[in-house]
């Protein structure tokens, strides 16, 4: 937000009768004085289409004997110059104030700031109160304001990973959609297909480029600095998780076959949030009147941008809309006592089922039967290993050994395999699915005869025929699991 500030400009008067000045000065410019105290005022400077919007505000608070005074907007402002008009527009009316009241004024001045003094935890311009706003507080440039810790630190963290991308061998300008794909870009193949759910949350702080990150940091601090004095660290960083996880399910929903990564789809969603709260009575009505319209402008442009050939559109939508329905789950738990923790975990929940529900939508019958053979290959090569510790071993009870350790392990195999009958496949995926659940079969069957035989102290010629013939199945099955299928 701009602003402008000028400090040191008490002309020699004690701080009442600069009060005094002040006060008649901002009643003949017509703002609204909503606060004042020993220690300062605060007033709204009227916008010139609609006087019911303070389009800035105007701080004067005394720093020792000497008065500051600071105008900042309540918008997006970039520009300083209405701020710098309204500082020029009071010194030099108050100047011409000092002379033009007289003792009649005075006295019902004086009586009017005795009936509407701020005091103790209520001054928000007294330093030991509490409430302390630290108006006009110079830092260095390397201090981010504690109102604005977690932008700062969402900041930091985005252009921290980009200089390791470069560092790494990532393009400066345009980095490789390999490149991008190795530090985390979502990609609807891998998110969903092979369950690599946390590319929903690493690709927000992937760019695409030096430029992308430049806008999207820009537009990342104008966001945080208005909402962050309001959420709190928790609540912002948990929102911007949030709804840059469900700006990456649209952006994978709609785009397939392409690899996303930006904080665009969480930027997006930090308006919508400041949206929603703008349609409550949580902000100020004369603040909500003033931020809205440019608040609507800068959406509605950024979304047409959004549009241009090379930027994820999905992304922006999906985190708006994700920001507009936690906006109005923050405002149900803002007087809450323990607001701040119930809206992080509101927050967390409407995410993970957002994840969830758009994930299994996503998941195609290809990428469940890879999950399914994936894990149930962890059990084949258990059963291998098992096995060759037992060939390869003379002091182990075989037969012990093969019930206790080897067919567990391919009977779990099997398991896993018979998942596959609840996946409507493909023709192609139906006949491996028969000939995996074959093979599991004779794996299983193998081990049994072998346990059985034993058991029953069975003929030798009649057990080595029924082994031969099982290991031909299983030569018959592997062969046709390795041609052509």
């Amino acid at each position: 937000m701009a602003s402008w500030k000028i400090e040191g400009i008490n002309k020699g008067l004690e701080k009442n009768e600069y009060l005094l000045v002040a006060v008649k000065t901002i009643q003949y410019l017509g703002w609204e004085l909503r606060f004042i105290s020993d220690h300062g005022l605060i007033a709204g400077v009227p916008g010139k289409r609609d006087k019911n919007i303070m389009e800035e505000g105007v701080t004067i608070w005394f720093k020792g004997e000497q008065a500051n005074i600071e105008s900042r907007s309540n918008g997006f402002e970039i520009s300083n110059r209405k701020n710098k008009y309204n500082v020029e527009q009071y010194l030099s009316l108050f100047e011409e104030m000092q002379y033009r009241i007289n003792g009649e004024e005075q006295l019902a001045l004086r009586q009017w700031l005795l009936e509407n003094k701020s005091s103790g935890r209520e001054d928000v311009l007294d330093p030991a109160s509490k409430e302390y706003r630290q108006p006009g507080k110079m830092r260095a440039w390397y201090q981010p304001p504690k109102e604005s810790l977690m932008t700062t630190i969402l900041i930091a963290t985005c252009v921290m990973v980009f200089i390791l991308m470069v560092a790494m061998g990532a393009g400066f300008m345009s980095p490789s959609v390999e490149s991008l794909i190795n530090w985390g870009a979502n990609v609807r193949q891998l998110t969903a297909g092979e369950g690599e759910w946390w590319r929903l949350i690493s690709c927000i702080f992937l760019h695409v480029g030096v430029l992308h990150l430049l806008m999207n940091m820009v537009g990342l601090y104008m966001i945080g600095i208005i909402l962050e004095p309001k959420l709190g660290k928790w609540r912002l960083l948990a929102a911007f998780l949030v709804t840059g996880a469900g700006g990456s399910i649209a952006s994978i929903f709609w785009n397939p076959a392409v690899a996303s990564a930006g904080a665009s789809g969480a930027i997006f969603g930090l308006f919508g949030l400041l949206l929603a709260l703008l349609t409550t009575n949580l902000i100020q009505k004369s603040i909500r009147k003033a931020i809205l319209p440019n608040l609507l402008s800068v959406i509605g442009l950024n979304l047409l941008i959004g549009f241009a050939p090379g930027i994820d559109y999905a992304a922006h939508i999906g985190g708006l809309l994700t920001g507009l329905v936690l906006g109005y789950i923050y405002f149900l738990f803002f007087r809450n006592r323990n607001g701040v923790w119930l809206s992080i975990l509101a927050a967390v929940l409407l995410g993970g089922g957002i994840a969830a529900v758009g994930l299994k939508y996503m998941q195609d019958d290809g990428s469940a039967f890879r999950k399914i053979m994936g894990n149930a290959l962890v059990y084949e090569e258990e059963a291998v290993r098992v096995s060759n510790i037992s060939d390869s071993s003379k002091s182990i009870d075989h037969i012990a050994y093969v019930q206790n350790k080897i067919l567990p392990a391919w009977k779990k195999f099997q398991d896993e395999i018979v998942k596959l009958d609840q996946l409507k496949l493909s023709p192609d995926l139906q006949s491996k699915r028969e000939l995996l659940k074959k093979y599991a079969m004779l794996r299983t069957r193998y081990f049994e005869t072998m346990i059985q035989n034993e058991k029953i102290n069975a003929d030798p010629e009649r057990t080595e025929a029924e082994r031969l013939n099982i290991l031909s199945g299983i030569d018959s099955v592997l062969n046709e699991l390795n041609g052509p299928n």
